[in-house]
């Protein structure tokens, strides 16, 4: 019988701390020397995956990326090994085949007050890391025991919208846009301004097409989720910011946003900034490509369903 070794345990769960913190370094390192270059190669192809991982935070995003890259994998959908079964996937057998992201773990801890001599329950989250599989793992083909095939797996891509599905999108989000409080315009234009932003009011030009249209609403409406609350912030990082929210929303849709490599070079910020940044950037662009889908898979509840299932779920 073997008896279980804690400081094996701990040195071994050190060990991949002490790894996952460095893929998530050494990304943010490579994609910072890429911007200060003037480049934007790396940081787009960051975006296009943020709008496919999404759901995830920065970080997990650059620990999904880094470590499916020195396996020679793109990552198309990870989930959790229990989850691939409840959904009905088998994944494979074999060592090593999983990645690591860091997931929290609330927990409540007892201490005593010392003002009243009580004791007192607090809560804190702390964060561990788990192993995920992405799809590249997941049995294809026949079972050899069963001779039966294994369930086929779905497309996670959106397929290239037509010109009637950016439309819908573009109406969707002045949905959304409205329902957070805004006040979304059109208007004719003679100069080369696009659209418009300030405070809780949204202006775009008409009479273009509707993936411009669309592009340009979620450039400002990023603009009014993030700079009017006060804090001081350069032309250039509120519109590096405002664009980055643009592309990873439009690349999830399966949208190409070709006006972006203007607004993405040399921030004039260090590392840690900058990954400050890309959390402010995801984490908005997460809620904008979730509100669109409640609206999108709940039409007959509108938005005031999707905001009240986005509201129970943040609860």
């Amino acid at each position: 019988m073997k008896h279980f070794n804690r400081a094996a345990a701990k040195e071994a769960r050190d060990e991949k701390r002490a790894m996952a913190t460095k893929t998530i370094e050494e990304g943010v390192k490579a994609l910072m020397e890429e911007i200060k270059a003037g480049k934007t190669e790396h940081y787009l192809a960051y975006l296009r995956f943020a709008g496919q991982f999404h759901k995830y935070s920065a970080a997990n995003q650059w620990l999904i990326m880094g470590q499916c890259r020195a396996r020679g994998v793109y990552p198309s959908y990870v989930a959790s090994y229990k989850a691939w079964s409840d959904m009905g996937y088998q994944v494979r057998d074999g060592k090593n085949t999983a990645i690591y992201i860091w997931a929290p773990r609330p927990y409540t801890y007892e201490r005593e007050n010392k003002e009243t001599g009580e004791m007192e329950e607090k809560g804190y989250t702390r964060f561990v890391l788990v192993p995920v599989f992405d799809a590249s793992r997941i049995c294809q083909g026949t079972n050899p025991e069963t001779g039966e095939p294994y369930k086929e797996l779905p497309t996670f891509f959106y397929p290239l919208p037509t010109s009637e599905q950016a439309a819908s999108l573009y109406s969707q989000l002045v949905q959304v846009a409205q329902a957070s409080g805004f006040t979304c315009l059109e208007e004719t234009r003679t100069d080369t301004v696009q659209g418009w932003s300030w405070e809780k009011t949204i202006c775009v030009r008409s009479g273009r097409d509707a993936l411009s249209m669309f592009l340009t609403l979620i450039h400002e409406y990023a603009h009014g989720l993030l700079h009017w609350d006060g804090v001081e912030r350069t032309k250039q990082q509120k519109e590096c910011e405002a664009e980055s929210v643009a592309f990873v929303v439009s690349a999830h849709f399966g949208l190409h946003n070709p006006f972006s490599s203007d607004y993405l070079i040399n921030w004039g910020v260090d590392q840690g900034a900058l990954m400050e940044y890309l959390d402010r950037i995801t984490k908005t662009a997460h809620a904008i490509i979730e509100k669109i889908e409640k609206i999108t898979n709940r039409p007959e509840e509108g938005v005031a369903g999707a905001e009240e299932a986005l509201a129970q779920e943040a609860a």
